[in-house]
């Protein structure tokens, strides 16, 4: 009897142990996982802030691509603009060159004799006006030739005698 009643006892204090045992075992496996779970929110906290942090470069760089692009269009509208300026000073200068060709014809078709006595008596005593007079025989020509270059170059075929108003006629000079 003692028997029965001592094994039961023995049965239950090892089952005491036992769940003391198993007890202190749940107990650390709730630890860990506790610790397990910490550790994952301090990862998805990371992790979360890696994600906003990125999602902030992303929108820095569009916004420089955006930068970006407003720059090229401003340099674009600048270069068009620069394009139309130099066209029409390109217009201007070939008016101004065929203006001055005409002036120059002009200017050479009307010339006479009369011009280079002007000479003779702007000078302030005979030999500087004589030699004014001389010299301008070359310059003369040199002068001619240089309004038939300038017309060529130009490219303009112009009738002998027309000027800035039209024709004219032209006078004979003896030189």
């Amino acid at each position: 009897m003692l028997l029965i009643i001592c094994v039961p006892l023995m049965s239950f204090g090892q089952s005491r142990k036992d769940l003391e045992k198993k007890r202190d075992q749940l107990d650390k496996q709730i630890k860990a996982t506790t610790a397990l779970i910490a550790a994952g929110e301090n990862e998805q906290k990371a992790t979360q802030r890696q994600l906003e942090l990125l999602q902030a470069q992303i929108q820095q760089r569009q916004e420089l691509i955006a930068t970006m692009n407003s720059e090229v269009f401003r340099v674009d509208q600048e270069i068009a603009e620069t394009e139309d300026l130099v066209g029409s000073m390109q217009q201007d200068l070939n008016k101004l060159k065929e203006e001055y060709a005409r002036v120059i014809q002009y200017a050479y078709m009307n010339r006479n004799s009369y011009d280079r006595l002007s000479y003779i008596f702007a000078a302030e005593s005979f030999a500087p006006g004589v030699q004014a007079f001389t010299v301008l025989g070359p310059t003369g020509r040199t002068a001619q030739a240089a309004s038939r270059a300038l017309i060529a170059a130009l490219g303009k075929s112009w009738s002998k005698g027309a000027g800035p108003e039209g024709p004219t006629h032209r006078k004979r000079c003896p030189c």
